[in-house]
């Protein structure tokens, strides 16, 4: 009978937090009535968020007294506080018309196309600052970043959206063994002013097919009017590695529990299969075997037909590996002359990897200008040079490693 009544009190309990929740359901409309696709609904405070869809409509659990906030690019947000009424209409009003950078660097009104554009500072992440993009940075020093924007699209091609500077579509380098940068890579992050996401069909359509992934336009950085100014920054970094794959040291080179022989001027020596790629062959006990090396009367003749004992070797992986040392410095100077804005930046990198013997330096020169001929007429242009220089490259794929 108790256990009755305990069923029936955490019934009523269930039974009172659903109902807490209900679901509320609209529109989202312009102010003249046009619906507004993608735009955001977020209960303030919590996780729960949707979207539009291509009528404006929508669908969001939320309780009585929460707040709903609506958003979508080019209009101005609003909040609407949930009451006892299950359906909510909103009208989102223009925001002010804001300068943004088309195809062919030709500067439109941002409202005049109706993507989806949200930006983020140049140290921002974009992967936790920007909804739907995730990024993943290649082990390799210098190597590209793999940034897709909601989500892979495709199983066989790339997935990597388009990367424009300033208006300059570029390159972009992808798959699994490009591991020697991208066009994102070559700025100099000093140089960043913002970086702005564009996503959705209306987005790309000013790229063509290459912003079928979606298009990352970074917008560096320019003279302005006023006095000069010089900006200096230099940083340190240091690398180790946290955690080393666990090895075993039980069994040595080989895929048999046996050595295999050799007769060389009539004495039977013992060998290790060193061409098959595999940790289990015979178990280390100090055997007397003929090792790799011993073989080449000329290249090691003190070290010819002398065998050694079979055992674990004491340079493991954890012993290999070194502290990488990264240093920076960018300096930059911006100056106004009659009317025309001018900045120059030079940056140098220089990693030297956890891995002995490679070595990454990278060197950034950027020169740009702005001049205000007339009212109507302005002339502006940069230039930006790129030197890399690497020695021992390292590889994801591991038969290509140093």
């Amino acid at each position: 009978m108790n256990f009755k009544k305990l069923w029936l009190y955490l019934f009523i309990a269930f039974s009172a937090t659903t109902f807490a929740q209900q679901k509320i359901s609209g529109s989202v409309k312009d102010s003249t009535g046009k619906p507004l696709p993608e735009a955001s609904v977020i209960v303030v405070g919590t996780q729960r968020n949707a979207k539009t869809n291509a009528e404006g409509a929508y669908t969001i659990s939320a309780k009585e007294n929460e707040v709903l906030h609506f958003s979508a690019s080019g209009y101005k947000s609003t909040e609407v506080k949930v009451g006892v009424s299950t359906t909510i209409d909103v009208v989102l009003p223009q925001a002010e018309a804001a300068a943004e950078e088309g195809a062919l660097g030709i500067k439109r009104d941002k409202n005049a196309v109706g993507y989806t554009a949200q930006k983020a500072g140049a140290s921002d992440n974009l992967s936790g600052s920007v909804a739907g993009v995730q990024t993943n940075t290649t082990s390799s020093m210098g190597g590209n970043t793999n940034v897709t924007i909601r989500g892979v699209g495709t199983i066989t091609g790339s997935n990597q959206p388009l990367i424009v500077i300033d208006g300059v579509p570029m390159a972009t380098v992808g798959g699994t063994d490009s591991k020697f940068g991208d066009a994102a890579g070559d700025i100099n992050p000093e140089d960043i002013e913002s970086v702005t996401v564009l996503s959705g069909g209306a987005a790309t359509a000013l790229y063509g097919s290459r912003g079928g992934n979606g298009v990352i336009l970074y917008t560096t950085k320019s003279g302005k009017a006023g006095k000069t100014s010089i900006d200096v920054k230099s940083g340190v970094t240091f690398e180790k590695i946290y955690i080393a794959p666990k090895l075993q040291n039980e069994y040595g080179g080989g895929d048999s529990q046996r050595f295999e022989t050799v007769n060389i001027d009539g004495r039977q020596y013992k060998i290790a299969r060193y061409a098959v790629d595999q940790s289990w062959g015979p178990k280390f006990e100090n055997q007397q075997y003929l090792p790799w090396y011993a073989f080449d009367k000329e290249y090691l003749p003190e070290k010819y037909l002398k065998t050694v004992p079979w055992k674990a070797p004491d340079n493991d992986v954890d012993k290999f590996y070194t502290t990488g040392v990264g240093i920076s410095n960018s300096i930059s100077v911006s100056r106004s002359l009659s009317g025309t804005n001018l900045r120059f930046s030079l940056g140098n990198n220089e990693v030297t990897g956890i891995v002995p013997t490679t070595k990454l330096q990278k060197t950034n020169f950027s020169f740009n200008f702005n001049s205000k001929l007339s009212s109507k007429l302005k002339s502006e242009g940069g230039v930006n040079y790129v030197l890399t220089e690497r020695d021992n490259p390292d590889f994801s794929n591991t038969v290509n490693n140093p």
